[in-house]
């Protein structure tokens, strides 16, 4: 970087010998001007800047032109990206929702250090290590729970019944199931809630339908798969969770992009899945994307299920990582191709329409999800939390319920 100014100089004078000027698709042309503004930035802003802060801002600006996905990911980025996949988490153990800019607790994990602590479901996190949620926002908010293993925060949290109370809770390496509830319904319909596909997700999903189906009540008549407010994650996880409702050698996904030879491929169920004869319904909503798209598509295209709920994210593009070595252990997450469903049809941008549309409202589907959690994990709850939605409607997962109840040639 400090050769740049001298650089700028022999390429000035280079461009200035041609007379008819660089092609309009010259590179020299664009990392001239790029050049250019660095060394004006250094020299003429009214704030000192190194040219590594300089260069660093013009490279994140460059990614962040591209589209929404691509990224320059330092050493640290990188290893919170390959923990989120692990489902792993360096905190108190909560899930939580926006509620006029603070959290309010969705999930407190079970035996985590938040749950020993007394942070039960609903419960309106209001300061953290003193500083108000308000001001730090809620990505802020959150962003300040975590933290080094071993190291302390304290919470100022709002219970259900109004009863304040400062909370210390110890931050812990923590493992975060991505099949967050499995449980069976009036009528034998049975409804599993997946969160994300993170490395474990397919083994998770199995484990959960092999409870479920040895149930001594009895095995389920027909399954919905909840993918609401699912961002996605590992294709490899969403290819294997598709496995389990369908045959083997049955197309899932495919990609295509700017280099046939590595970037198109196709993705297919390894085997027969243990539940591809049970009736499938998938529940999707405006924030179902990518990964949870494709299984979502995949099982829509291949006849085995209806989905319920609303239009998808349309979010269906590939990154792959490259790495910098002009700056060890960093790293360039580039879109790189698109998926398409077994049909050949382009997710991205587009989404999904569901087959029978059922809205909802975010406050609607945030008390639905508190009910099903303290339905399947009644620890997690304070009684007088639990009377707040014990009786909130979830219209979609009724509705798909429904639908699986009434007998297929009915239906039609």
């Amino acid at each position: 970087m400090k050769r740049l100014p001298a650089l700028l100089s022999a390429a000035a004078l280079a461009a200035g010998s041609a007379a008819a000027g660089p092609p309009a698709d010259d590179p020299y042309e664009g990392f001239l001007a790029l050049a250019r503004c660095l060394a004006l930035a250094r020299e003429r802003f009214v704030e000192t800047n190194s040219w590594d802060t300089l260069a660093q801002t013009a490279i994140d600006g460059f990614f962040e032109a591209l589209d929404p996905y691509s990224r320059y990911l330092d050493c640290d980025m990188f290893e919170d990206l390959a923990r989120d996949d692990r489902g792993e988490l360096l905190g108190v153990g909560i899930v939580a929702e926006e509620r006029d800019g603070r959290p309010v607790v969705s999930w407190p994990m079970p035996g985590s250090p938040a749950f020993r602590a007394g942070v039960r479901m609903g419960d309106e996190i209001e300061k953290v290590d003193g500083a108000r949620c308000e001001d730090l926002g809620f990505e802020g908010a959150m962003d300040a729970l975590r933290g080094p293993e071993g190291s302390w925060v304290e919470l100022d949290v709002a219970h259900a019944d109004g009863v304040r109370e400062r909370l210390r809770v110890r931050r812990a390496e923590l493992r975060v199931p991505t099949v967050q509830s499995a449980r069976t319904l009036p009528g034998g319909v049975a409804c599993l809630a997946v969160t994300q596909f993170g490395e474990t997700t397919a083994a998770e999903l199995a484990v959960a339908l092999a409870r479920l189906r040895a149930d001594p009540a009895g095995p389920p008549r027909a399954l919905v798969l909840d993918l609401r407010e699912n961002p996605g994650g590992l294709l490899e996880q969403a290819v294997r969770a598709a496995g389990l409702f369908l045959p083997a050698g049955t197309l899932v996904a495919s990609t295509r992009g700017r280099v046939p030879a590595v970037d198109d491929r196709e993705f297919r169920t390894a085997a027969d899945g243990p539940c591809r004869d049970l009736p499938l319904a998938v529940l999707v909503n405006e924030e179902t994307a990518s990964a949870a798209e494709l299984v979502a598509a995949a099982l829509r295209d291949a006849g085995r299920a209806r989905l319920v709920g609303a239009h998808t994210f349309g979010k269906a593009s590939v990154q792959s990582f490259f790495d910098i070595p002009e700056r060890p252990g960093a790293t360039a997450k580039i879109t790189t191709a698109h998926y398409y469903t077994p049909k050949g049809e382009l997710v991205h941008g587009v989404g999904l329409e569901p087959d029978l549309a059922v809205p909802q409202t975010a406050d609607e589907l945030w008390l639905a999800t508190l009910r099903r959690v303290a339905e399947t994990h009644p620890e997690l709850a304070a009684t007088n939390a639990v009377n707040r939605f014990a009786d909130a409607p979830d219209r979609p997962l009724e509705a798909a319920a429904d639908l699986l109840r009434v007998p297929a040639a009915a239906a039609e």
